[in-house]
């Protein structure tokens, strides 16, 4: 009994935790939680915790009491009986109500309905009850009162009663869809899929049949809503949200726990056969269909009427099957006879009605018009209707049923496409953007099916797809052509962080350049006849060209090369290499009936070089690919020529110059033949039939004069942006790309044009932006040429430069200028080193020995210096990971280790001191750059792809693990719990922890003892869950792994044995805490097997000390069976089948265990 003095205990507590800072000193406050703490792990019972909550006034005491009690009554589970389990649920679940008249806190009522909550599920998946599960009456008692109590909560008159209901309702639908994430009481996961089905079965069902009825009163009522009607309509709205979002468990045996996850993970509604009444007939969309006109313009019911509509369009599964599947008739000759009747029509499937109605209704109830707020919600609706649904059950119905809902769906479209671009352009203000992207998708659907629908439907696609191509163009064109307005110079964000154009409307461009494809004269010719007409305007500029329209011709230009080449290839993807199928198809067509002639593309291209004059352009009867190249290179002509020109080159913007760029990269990409692309990885020799007509199409060959003018055309073009605009970092990273695009795919004719080593001469390519990609690129092509003479000039102009600039650096001279070329210098070592492979490792490697040589007294120099710290580190990251694996010389690589190790001696003496006088570390992860890197070089080091496969791999890998033992000792004494809240740190922390315990293990036999205590301690927190899911699941690993080795290698020594066997009491808690994580809990078990194989006595006492819990003390014979099934007497094997046959015996054992075993805390 709780007497008044223990109730003013309770409150005093109360007060001292919730008081401000300067009433109460911190030792008060945490005597006071810690008595909080305290009450939990008492056996407090039921009856005083009723008399603490009926007697005091104090919310926090309330908050504390109930959960309190909650703890109790899941502890003691098995010695309640099923009436008083009953009983206080009841009490719960009544007690907020008492209260309305001086209504709670919403953190207490909270607190109340989860628990009682928590509670039903508990009953429900309770082993007492299981038989009830497959009994014909699925309703228990629990469930019964509940929705009795939600009825009348819901339909009452008062606001307050109603929110309590919809309250309890959020409330059992959070706590029935998610599985505990405690393992004390041993509940596993088939039995949280049990409680979900028993919950969709005997409440979830009523529930929504409870907001249909009450709806439905709503949906009666003519003329406006009062306010009253308004809040109760809210109510049962957000009802069926809760219905209609709800992921219903899949219907399976129950075979293997590790299956679960994947069987019920969706996003759909489906929802069981036995709701089949509610959803086969259709009405269902009409009643929310109607129901939303009546409340679209009130607009959180619209919010809510949406969400339920857009649900419903996913609906799918066995609820839209027929409940008595037709039989496929066989048809025999004699059916086949004059005399025979025709098969009679078949009944329209569930499915098909479903799908049709939503049709008929959306175009009912939207197409006179779609509100803003509704733009969103109707494209995710449409959107979940075309991609949760087979195409063909929409060709399937009624011609004017799809005619009219296609020419909905298409003229939603036209009408937003204006509207949202225009927002996006020039105000930056993506509203309608999502809503155009949704709908654009759902056209595409229709675009790559139209080849199974009828013919009529064919047509209408074709029609309304040319449309919505002229509506795009209208949309991001100036008049006349097109609405655009145009941005002023002071309006124009030009924040460097910002993505241009290409990239924020990429989801927007790809679709439309995939309609383009498929129409391509009507998307071609609009886009020729402007980019024509810009032309010439170029041309025709003079000084008195106002701002306004200076501006407009270059946003308009800019649009028309973006437009151009998001039609020439697949995507914005470098993956994309060829013209599209539907392209090259296109036109093939047309050649083969002489609509297209053969033309000259060569002496085209050439004359567009050499002669840019858009009045040359237009070829008759040339396919649309031809001229379209021949614009994109004669504006890159012409750009090329303003360049050399002062007065003509205030005409052109750095973002017009990257998007010219970018174009005739792409134009490159998608004109080179076949051939010469295989030897990218990506590219299937068989991915493309050849046709003997593919000759007619234009190509830009590989070799031969033309396409060495062309490559030089090119190589002038991008190395003059470089020269004359070095400060546009972006504009000059796109030259880059563009020359580094052009070597991947004619490497031969780069290396030997004499172009190239002209401009290389004049440039100092370590002031380069992208100057890593650009070295990379040319030591590639000079490691793939087979001419010695070209390699050898390559070398001598690229390479010993930068060598001899670097090696002559006065790094004992201090100043910014000193370090900033120290950082240009390494990043371009980065680059030599990225373009290491099989056959150059040897001679690179000879190349930068002397360059990584020289780092060690570089870093001691210039220790102070964060970036060449890092640019230095950077510079053995690349080595580690890309060089060093190619290498298989004994004493290259002795070199490379001789100087790795004084490279991090040299980085313990000039760096580690400073981390030990961090005092925030959590805000300093810029600063904490260069430990990321030292372990990355480390993990390289240790990794399985550093060691080479060589007659001394053993003596390497023995090289490896000692620099890997120097790294820990110079880590792990830095590495505090707040260094690993760092995420990015705490990443490459356990990494490398992990991959160590995988391939050198020895080293932890090997530190000092208190390092060991300190790295068992992160990974105790690991499985804490302190660092998040992943570092929990590799600190199992990292268990497992050293587990394994101490058990086959016999070096543990003691104490790794003591400090591993203490992590028994954790990876056995986790295995039952992560039951349901398919990915998580193999590796659990592992752990846990060879921490009993390393040390099966200390497993035998932690499993003693658990039976021995007042807890399971009643259950401890049923405990000790399962125990003794885990664990037979008989030698275990440390082996991966050792390991498997254990994990399926834990199963079996969280099956007879669930429950029933307490971890206590």
């Amino acid at each position: 009994m709780a007497s008044p003095e223990d109730i003013t205990k309770l409150e005093a507590a109360a007060q001292c935790v919730m008081a401000p800072p300067d009433r109460v000193t911190a030792e008060e406050r945490k005597n006071a939680e810690n008595f909080f703490i305290s009450l939990r792990n008492m056996k407090l019972p039921l009856n005083v915790c009723q008399e603490v909550l009926e007697n005091t006034q104090n919310h926090f005491v309330m908050f504390q009491i109930v959960q309190v009690l909650l703890e109790n009554v899941l502890r003691y589970w098995t010695n309640f009986q099923p009436q008083e389990i009953q009983a206080i649920n009841k009490y719960l679940l009544e007690f907020p109500i008492k209260r309305l008249s001086e209504p709670l806190p919403n953190f207490v009522v909270s607190e109340f309905l989860k628990s009682a909550a928590r509670i039903t599920k508990r009953a429900a998946v309770s082993s007492e009850i299981e038989d009830s599960f497959e009994s014909e009456d699925r309703t228990n008692s629990n469930m019964s009162y509940l929705f009795e109590l939600l009825e009348n909560l819901l339909s009452s008159n008062d606001d307050q009663l109603q929110a309590l209901g919809l309250q309890i309702i959020e409330e059992l639908a959070t706590e029935f869809a998610t599985s505990w994430r405690s393992s004390k009481i041993s509940i596993t996961w088939d039995f949280h899929i049990r409680a979900k089905r028993e919950f969709e079965h005997t409440m979830l069902k009523k529930l929504l049949e409870l907001a249909l009825t009450s709806l439905s009163r709503i949906l009666s009522i003519t003329g406006s809503l009062s306010p009253s009607q308004i809040k109760i309509c809210d109510k049962f709205l957000q009802v069926t949200t809760v219905v209609l979002s709800w992921n219903f468990a899949q219907r399976f045996l129950m075979i293997r726990l590790r299956l679960l996850a994947y069987a019920t993970s969706s996003v759909a509604l489906r929802p069981p056969s036995s709701w089949r009444d509610i959803f086969q007939n259709g009405e269902i969309i009409s009643f929310f269909m109607q129901l939303h006109n009546k409340i679209r313009h009130i607009e959180n019911l619209c919010a809510n009427s949406m969400s339920s509509l857009i649900q419903l369009a996913s609906c799918m599964g066995e609820v839209l099957e027929s409940p008595h599947p037709t039989i496929p008739t066989i048809i025999t000759e004699d059916d086949l006879s004059n005399d025979s009747q025709p098969p009679p029509p078949r009944p329209p499937k569930p499915h098909d009605i479903y799908i049709h109605r939503f049709m008929q209704c959306t175009i009912e109830t939207f197409s006179a018009g779609i509100l803003e707020n509704e733009m969103l919600p109707v494209s995710n609706m449409v959107y979940k209707l075309f991609t949760y649904h087979p195409v063909m059950i929409f060709f399937r119905s009624p011609q004017p049923l799809i005619s009219t809902f296609l020419n909905f769906v298409a003229d939603t479209i036209i009408r937003l496409t204006g509207p949202a671009m225009q927002f996006a352009i020039t105000k930056d203000e993506h509203t309608y953007h999502e809503s155009l992207h949704n709908l654009l998708n759902c056209w595409a659907i229709l675009i790559r099916s139209r080849d199974i629908a009828p013919k009529e439907l064919q047509e209408l696609i074709n029609f309304q797809n040319e449309q919505i191509i002229v509506a795009f163009f209208k949309a991001v064109l100036s008049p006349p052509y097109g609405i655009r307005e145009t941005i002023l110079g002071n309006e124009i964000n030009e924040d460097e962080d910002d993505e241009g154009d290409r990239k924020v409307f990429s989801d927007l461009l790809n679709p439309i350049g995939f309609f383009g494809q498929n129409s391509l004269i009507t998307y071609s010719s609009n886009l020729i006849k402007v980019f024509n007409e810009r032309l010439y305007q170029f041309l025709n500029f003079t000084a008195t060209i106002t701002e306004i329209e200076l501006r407009t011709w270059q946003e308009d230009l800019h649009w028309i090369l973006l437009l151009t080449s998001f039609l020439i290839l697949e995507s914005d993807s470098d993956y994309a290499i060829h013209l599209p199928d539907e392209v090259v198809q296109f036109c093939l067509e047309k050649y083969k009936s002489n609509e297209f002639q053969p033309q000259n593309f060569e002496d085209y291209i050439l004359s567009c070089i050499r002669n840019p004059n858009p009045a040359n352009l237009i070829l008759p009867n040339a396919d649309p690919i031809t001229l379209i190249a021949g614009h994109i290179v004669t504006w890159n002509s012409l750009e090329h020529s303003a360049l050399e020109n002062t007065s003509v080159l205030q005409y052109l913007s750095p973002e017009l110059l990257r998007s010219s760029l970018w174009s005739l990269s792409r134009l490159i990409a998608a004109l080179t033949p076949n051939e010469a692309r295989r030897h990218l990885s990506f590219f299937d020799e068989d991915d493309r039939t050849e046709d003997p007509m593919i000759e007619l199409m234009p190509k830009i060959p590989v070799e031969g004069p033309f396409a060495q003018t062309f490559v030089e055309f090119i190589l002038h073009r991008a190395f003059r942006v470089l020269q004359k605009l070095p400060g546009e970092k972006e504009l000059c990273s796109e030259a880059v790309m563009c020359i580094v695009g052009l070597m991947e795919r004619r490497s031969e004719l780069v290396a030997c044009s004499e172009v190239l080593f002209e401009y290389l001469a004049q440039i100092q390519l370590s002031a380069l932006p992208a100057r890593r990609n650009l070295i990379r690129a040319l030591v590639l092509i000079g490691s793939s040429i087979s001419k010695q003479d070209i390699q050898q000039k390559m070398y001598s102009t690229i390479l010993q430069p930068l060598s001899d600039r670097f090696l002559s650096l006065p790094v004992d001279t201090k100043g910014s200028n000193i370090d900033s070329d120290i950082v240009d210098l390494l990043e371009c070592f980065c680059g030599v080193t990225d373009a290491a492979q099989c056959h150059s490792a040897g001679v690179l490697f000879d190349f930068l020995n002397p360059i990584f040589t020289a780092c060690v007294p570089l870093m001691q120099k210039k220790y102070e210096s964060q970036l060449v710290v890092n640019s230095v580190l950077e510079l053995f990251k690349s080595l580690t990971s890309n060089l060093m694996g190619f290498v298989d010389m004994g004493d290259q690589f002795n070199a490379f280790y001789t100087t790795l190790l004084s490279l991090l001696e040299t980085y313990k003496k000039t760096q580690t001191a400073k981390y030990h006088t961090m005092l925030t570390p959590a805000d300093e992860e810029e600063q904490t750059s260069d430990l990321v890197k030292i372990m990355e070089i480390l993990s390289h080091c240790v990794s399985k792809c550093f060691l080479p496969l060589s007659d001394k791999a053993d003596e390497m890998a023995q090289s490896a693990a000692t620099v890997a033992l120097l790294g820990l000792e110079m880590l792990l004494p830095i590495f505090s719990a707040d260094f690993l809240k760092i995420p990015t740190l705490c990443d490459t922390f356990f990494s490398l922890l992990l991959i160590i315990s995988e391939l050198a293990p020895v080293c932890f036999a090997r530190i000092q003892e208190q390092m060991i205590v300190d790295f068992l301690t992160s990974i105790r927190l690991a499985l804490d869950g302190e660092f998040g899911m992943n570092h929990a699941v590799a600190g199992l690993q990292i268990i497992n792994n050293m587990g394994t080795h101490f058990c086959t290698a016999n070096d543990a020594t003691p104490l790794v044995i003591q400090q591993l066997t203490a992590l028994i009491e954790k990876v056995f808690d986790s295995c039952l805490q992560y039951s349901c994580e398919v990915d998580v809990f193999p590796d659990a078990t592992n752990a846990l097997y060879s921490l009993i194989c390393l040390n099966k006595d200390g497993f035998l006492a932690y499993i003693n000390g658990l039976l021995a819990h007042e807890e399971n003390v009643r259950q401890r014979e049923k405990l000790e069976i399962a125990f003794s099934k885990l664990l037979p007497d008989f030698e275990l094997p440390m082996s991966r089948t050792g390991k498997r046959v254990f994990r399926e015996r834990f199963e079996k054992f969280l099956n007879d265990v669930a429950g029933l075993l307490y971890l206590g805390q």
